[in-house]
C-alpha cells in the first residue's frame, strides 16, 4: 500500500483514465470494445489505501459505460451487440472490484497480523531471538538487547556462543547443532543452571525455552529468555530463613512436624527426629500415621488429620495421644496445630507442634496418686473427728432425754392416787418431750445414712407455694414458744405454682422456721416470705434469735457442728448439713447473714 500522498496520485491518475477511455470510446468506431479498459482501472486501486476507491472507481466505470452505451449511434443490429460488449464490460469491471476487494482484505488481514505479531516480538517481557541453521542470530527483541546489554540490532548476524559464557562454549556448539538437526519445543537445560553472557562478560542465571520453525529461507530456532537474577536472589533468601527457621525449630523443646494433605511429612525439626528415634530423612515424604501410629489407630488418627484439613473440627489446641517410636516406645504427646493457608485461603498443610508429655503424665500420677493418699488419711481423720463427735453428742443427747425419762418414769410411781392425777400428767408429758427429741436425733441420724447411699432422689411436683407455706405454718405453732408469732409476706403471688420436690422443700423449710423459733426467745418474731423472678423461688427465713458469731460462720453446714453459744440448746449439728443436700438435690442454694444476737436470715433459691 502507497502512502496518502501516493494514494492521491494514483486516484488523480485514475479519474484522468476514465476520462480519458470514455472519450476513446465515443470517438472509436462500433464493435471496438473499448469500455473493458475501466479493468485496468479498478486494478489500479490495488496501490490505493481502502476499499472505498476500488468501490468508487467500480461505481464510476459501470456509469460510464452505461453512459457511452446511450451516446453512441448505433443500428439496431449494432445494438445487440454493443449491449453485450457493454454488460461483459461491466461484469470484467466487478469482477475486477470483487478481486481488488479481496486482495486488499486479505494484505490487511495480514498487515495486522504481523503487526502484532511485530508488537508481541517488540514489547514482550521476557527476551527473544532467532537463530538460524548457521547459529548465527537473525533478529532480536528490544528485551533480549536489555539482557544482554548490547545496542538495536547489534547482535544480527553474530554467532549465538556469544551469549554465552566461554567456558559452555564447546559443549553449547555440539548441543544445538544436535537441537537443529532434531528440533522440537522444549526448556533448554532441564534440571540444570542455566547461565547468559552479557557485553561487559558479567554472567546472569537465565531460563530458556526454545522452538523451531521453517520458512523457504531455512530452518530456524526461536529462544525464550527469563533473567531469573531476582528469582535466584529470592530464592536465596527463603532459603537462608528456612536454615534459620530450621534451626529455631531444631532447638526448639518441642516437636514440630508440617503435613500435606495426604498427611506426608513436609518437614520435622530435631527434637521431633529425637523423640521419635527416627533421622530427619526416615521420616520426611512418608506418612505420618504409618510410621509413628498403632496401626489399629491409623485410621481415626487418619480421620482426625483430614478433619482439621477440612476445618470439621474445631479443636486445634491441646489433644493427647500416643506415637509410637523407631524402637517400638510409647510416648504420649500434647498437640497444638495451625492451619496453613495458600493466598486464596485454601488449608495446604498444618504445622503442629507436640509436647512430650510422658514423664509429666507419670509424675503428675504419682502426685494424684499422692494426693489421693492425703484425701484419703485426711477423710479418715475427718472421720474419726466426726466419730468423736458423734460420740460426744449422743452421750450427751442421748442422757438428757433418757434421764428425763428414766427420772420421770420413777416418780410417777410415787403418785398412785387419783389427787395425784395432774403430777402423773406432768411427769408423762415430760416422758414424751424427751421421746421427741429422741425421735428427732434418730430421724437426722437415718436422713444422713440415707443421703450417702443416694437413696434420697428429687421427685418434681406442682405446688401451690402459698398454701404449702401457710400449712407449714399452722404445724408449726404447736411448737412456737410463748409470745412468738410466724409473720408471712407474699405480696401478690396468691396463686404462684412451682415445680419442685414438695416432701424435701417441707423438710427444709420446717427445719429452718424450727431452728428460728428454737434460737429466738420468747416474744420474738419469726418472717417467712417468698419472691419469684427469673425462673426461681427465693425463699426467706428470718429470726431475731441468738445469732452466729462470726468465727463460726464458715463451719456451719459442716456435719455436727454447733456454734460456740449453742451448745446449751437441743440439737444435733445435723440439721443444716442435711438441709444443704436437700437443697442441693433440688438444683438450689442456701445462703445466710447474721449478726450475734440481733438475729439471723437464710435464703433459699430454687429453680420453679
Amino acid at each position: 500500500m502507497l502512502s496518502t500522498s501516493s494514494s492521491r496520485s494514483f486516484f488523480l491518475i485514475c479519474l484522468f483514465a476514465c476520462i480519458g477511455i470514455f472519450i476513446t470510446d465515443l470517438i472509436s468506431p462500433l464493435g471496438i470494445t473499448v469500455s473493458v479498459a475501466y479493468v485496468a482501472v479498478v486494478l489500479i486501486t490495488l496501490w490505493i489505501n481502502g476499499l472505498k476507491s476500488t468501490l468508487y472507481s467500480g461505481i464510476v466505470a459501470t456509469a460510464l459505460v452505461a453512459l457511452g452505451y446511450l451516446l453512441a449511434h448505433k443500428g439496431a443490429h449494432e445494438e445487440w451487440i454493443e449491449m453485450i460488449n457493454r454488460i461483459f464490460a461491466v461484469m470484467a469491471v466487478w469482477s475486477a472490484v470483487y478481486f481488488v476487494f479481496k486482495y486488499k482484505t486479505s494484505i490487511a488481514k495480514e498487515m495486522k497480523n504481523k503487526e502484532r505479531l511485530d508488537a508481541l516480538f517488540e514489547y514482550a517481557t521476557e527476551g527473544m531471538l532467532i537463530v538460524n541453521e548457521n547459529a548465527e542470530i537473525v533478529i532480536t527483541n528490544p528485551e533480549c538487547d536489555k539482557q544482554f546489554g548490547y545496542e538495536r540490532n547489534e547482535l544480527i548476524g553474530v554467532k549465538i556462543e556469544i551469549l554465552i559464557p566461554s567456558r559452555f562454549t564447546g559443549r553449547h556448539v555440539k548441543q544445538r547443532d544436535g537441537y537443529i538437526h532434531n528440533p522440537r519445543p522444549r526448556p533448554m537445560g532441564k534440571g540444570m543452571e542455566l547461565f547468559g553472557r552479557k557485553k561487559d562478560g558479567t554472567e546472569f542465571p537465565v531460563e530458556i525455552s526454545l522452538s523451531n520453525f521453517q520458512t523457504s529461507e531455512g530452518k530456524f530456532v526461536i529462544g525464550f529468555i527469563i533473567d531469573i537474577t531476582d528469582r535466584k536472589k529470592a530464592e536465596e533468601r527463603i532459603r537462608k530463613e528456612k536454615e534459620i527457621a530450621q534451626m529455631y525449630l531444631d532447638v526448639a523443646p518441642v516437636l514440630f512436624v508440617v503435613f500435606d494433605r495426604d498427611h506426608t511429612i513436609l518437614l520435622i525439626n530435631q527434637t521431633g527426629c529425637n523423640i521419635t528415634g527416627y533421622e530427619e530423612e526416615d521420616l520426611v515424604g512418608k506418612k505420618w500415621t504409618y510410621m509413628l501410629v498403632k496401626e489399629s489407630e491409623r485410621k481415626e488418627r487418619d480421620q482426625l488429620l483430614s478433619d482439621l484439613f477440612a476445618e470439621r473440627r474445631t479443636k486445634l489446641h491441646n489433644h493427647e495421644n500416643i506415637i509410637i517410636t523407631k524402637s517400638g516406645e510409647e510416648r504420649l504427646i500434647s498437640w497444638n496445630n495451625t492451619i496453613i493457608r495458600d493466598e486464596k485461603g485454601t488449608p495446604i498443610s498444618i504445622l503442629s507442634s507436640g509436647e512430650d508429655i510422658t514423664d509429666k503424665k507419670k509424675a503428675e500420677e504419682s502426685i494424684r496418686n499422692e494426693v489421693e493418699m492425703k484425701k484419703q488419711l485426711e477423710k479418715e481423720k475427718e472421720l474419726n473427728e466426726m466419730k468423736s463427735r458423734f460420740v460426744s453428742m449422743a452421750s450427751h443427747e442421748f442422757r438428757t432425754p433418757l434421764t428425763t425419762i428414766l427420772s420421770s418414769a420413777s416418780l410417777i410411781s410415787k403418785y398412785p392416787l387419783n389427787e395425784d392425777n395432774d403430777k402423773r400428767i406432768k411427769h408423762i408429758n415430760r416422758i414424751k418431750s424427751s421421746v421427741e427429741n429422741l425421735t428427732e436425733i434418730l430421724n437426722d441420724f437415718l436422713s444422713i445414712s440415707k443421703l450417702e447411699e443416694g437413696k434420697i432422689t428429687s421427685h418434681p411436683i406442682e405446688i401451690g407455694i402459698v398454701p404449702f407455706v401457710e400449712e407449714i405454718i399452722t404445724e408449726m405453732h404447736s411448737v412456737v414458744k410463748k409470745g412468738q408469732q410466724i409473720i408471712y409476706n407474699h405480696p401478690n403471688q396468691d396463686s404462684a405454682v412451682i415445680y419442685q420436690d414438695k416432701q424435701l422443700l417441707k423438710n427444709v423449710l420446717i427445719n429452718l422456721t424450727s431452728n428460728a423459733i428454737k434460737y429466738s426467745d420468747e416474744d420474738k418474731k419469726i418472717y417467712i416470705s417468698h419472691d419469684i423472678a427469673d425462673s426461681f423461688l427465693t425463699l426467706k427465713i428470718k429470726d431475731e434469735g441468738i445469732g452466729i458469731p462470726e468465727s463460726d460462720q464458715e463451719h456451719l453446714f459442716d456435719r455436727f457442728f454447733r456454734a460456740d453459744n449453742a451448745t446449751n440448746i437441743q440439737g444435733t449439728g445435723l440439721g443444716l448439713n442435711i438441709v444443704k443436700k436437700y437443697i442441693e438435690l433440688m438444683g438450689g442454694s442456701i445462703t445466710f447473714a447474721s449478726e450475734l444476737n440481733k438475729g439471723t436470715t437464710f435464703i433459699v433459691k430454687l429453680p420453679i
